[in-house]
């Protein structure tokens, strides 16, 4: 689980240094552009998130309850 969050971290940080560089590409001519499209994405993954079902191997409280009886 470590490795797997650490490559989340990684390519996180790797598209941020891609974002900070397109913004500043060209004299900034394409920054309006990105802000645009990247708060338009916010807003679809907010939404797509909302949708997103629990895992089924998720053990709650109350299963570990019903599994101690």
């Amino acid at each position: 689980e470590s490795i797997s969050n650490g490559l989340l971290l990684l390519m996180g940080n790797f598209s941020g240094m891609i974002f900070v560089l397109a913004m500043s590409a060209d004299n900034r001519i394409y920054l309006n552009g990105l802000m645009i499209s990247f708060s338009l994405l916010m807003i679809v993954l907010l939404i797509a998130t909302i949708f997103l079902k629990e895992s089924p191997m998720i053990i709650t409280e109350e299963d570990r309850i019903r599994g101690a009886e």
